[in-house]
């Protein structure tokens, strides 16, 4: 618990905008802290992949490791923009709700059934976060709006994620790969796009 709690202080630190000269100037870049983590991923994973003898990313077309990187990079570039105008716990709470877009979003993908049970839950989850939302301490007018607006790219997030889970999970099932070949196919995918950024 102690190594969660120094971790989301250290995320507050970076990534809420109310620095006073104490921290950093300005931000970091988004694409920079992605970059990083990608370039991490990729070396990580070539390396277990290298040490156990893998015989390569199991066939999968560069095109379909493309969307779920693309997918995945969408994803983390929106939860970290909206980090500059909502809170932590608020992108904490708000990913309880990602629940709805990923049945819907494996619906989509994989035809996957869920029984009416499970979509009456995953509503009851979506409502009572957006109840517990809407009743937080009172804000000005100009924190409301940056709130709209960070809750709305957030969204966007939790759609992209959805995609992402979903699509991994029927590469998985398709061509049977290990986790570290799915890291370091759309870790590599993320490098080269990127790098175009």
């Amino acid at each position: 618990f102690a190594i969660f709690r120094n971790k989301a202080n250290f995320a507050l630190r970076m990534y809420t905008p109310a620095y006073d000269g104490k921290f950093f100037k300005d931000f970091i870049p988004t694409n920079l802290i992605i970059f990083c983590s990608r370039g991490c991923a990729c070396i990580l994973s070539l390396t277990v992949l290298i040490s156990r003898g893998s015989g390569g990313l199991s066939g999968v077309p560069f095109n379909y490791y493309s969307l779920c990187s693309l997918s995945n990079i969408l994803g983390s570039w929106f939860q970290l923009e909206a980090l500059k105008v909502v809170s932590f716990s608020t992108l904490v709470i708000f990913k309880g709700s990602r629940i709805l877009p990923v049945m819907a979003m494996g619906y989509c993908i994989s035809r996957t059934k869920y029984d009416i049970v499970e979509w009456i839950i995953g509503g009851f989850f979506a409502a009572g976060i957006s109840i517990f939302m809407c009743f937080k301490e009172p804000q000005s007018e100009e924190n409301i709006s940056n709130t709209i607006f960070g809750l709305v790219i957030l969204c966007f997030y939790i759609i992209c994620d959805a995609f992402t889970s979903n699509w991994q999970d029927k590469l998985y099932k398709k061509y049977k790969m290990s986790n570290y070949e799915m890291m370091f196919g759309v870790a590599a995918c993320s490098l080269i796009f990127l790098k175009r950024f």
